[in-house]
């Protein structure tokens, strides 16, 4: 005989009954590593990283290789809560943060309005923690929020 616990086992958040959360997760985790990817193939290839200094000349250097870095910051987060850790929501949310101000800092078009190019460049990226928590504590006492560790 098996002795039972008072734990219920934990479930994936396949098994939560969110759809639009496991769509979220597997649209932004497609999403971030694509990012990722053509940054990096971009930072490798020297004739790839001199014709981007040429399309955009006012690109400080240093965006690129810290939006790679953030990007692949954000999918290992989106594993972790794939996995039932609040760890990785409070990762991502951070890694989210920092790549709004690293998109704050590259801003430098004279095409429009500072404040402008800081709502439209900083509000996706603020957009996605934010429906992820939504998503993350509906549901009441069933929501993945109250299952994550």
């Amino acid at each position: 005989m098996t002795a039972l616990t008072k734990e219920e086992p934990r479930r994936s958040l396949r098994q939560l009954g969110h759809p639009a959360l496991s769509t979220l997760f597997g649209f932004l985790v497609v999403t971030y590593s694509f990012t990722a990817s053509v940054n990096l193939a971009v930072l490798l290839d020297a004739h790839g990283s001199y014709k981007l200094q040429q399309v955009y000349p006012q690109l400080p250097s240093w965006v690129v290789p810290c939006a790679t870095l953030l990007a692949a910051l954000n999918v290992a987060w989106l594993m972790s809560m794939l996995h039932g850790r609040k760890l990785g929501f409070y990762g991502f949310v951070g890694t989210s943060l920092a790549m709004a101000t690293v998109q704050i800092l590259a801003l430098g078009s004279p095409l429009s309005s500072p404040l402008l190019d800081c709502l439209r460049q900083c509000s996706l990226t603020i957009l996605w923690p934010v429906l992820t928590l939504w998503l993350l504590r509906s549901g009441g006492s069933r929501s993945a929020w109250s299952q994550f560790d």
